[in-house]
């Protein structure tokens, strides 16, 4: 192997890696959801959203989406609104057409 072929070969696999792990990622994070959401709904119907079981599950909600200008509109619409929490999806992939996943 000469030393321009394996550093191609190298930058691909980091390439192919990332793109693997920002894979994974998601799915594991809309597992995550999947999971949460409705325990969260149940919790803040039954305890209200300042109960301090709704309010340990809400950074972790906010954690999930993609970061940047998606997790700041995430955080905007079903963390910081009081209501928001109706608004949630039971499923993330319903979430994944909209700008905020």
């Amino acid at each position: 192997m000469d030393g321009e072929f394996f550093l191609t070969y190298v930058k691909m696999y980091g390439m192919i890696k990332t793109v693997i792990n920002y894979t994974m990622g998601r799915r594991e994070a809309g597992e995550t959801y999947n999971h949460l959401v409705p325990s969260l709904k149940i919790i803040c119907r039954s305890r209200g959203r300042h109960s301090r079981e709704c309010q340990a599950l809400m950074p972790i909600l906010a954690g999930l989406p993609s970061p940047g200008v998606k997790s700041y509109h995430f955080k905007k619409i079903y963390i910081d609104d009081p209501n928001g929490w109706e608004k949630l999806p039971d499923n993330y992939q319903d979430l994944n057409s909209s700008p905020v996943w």
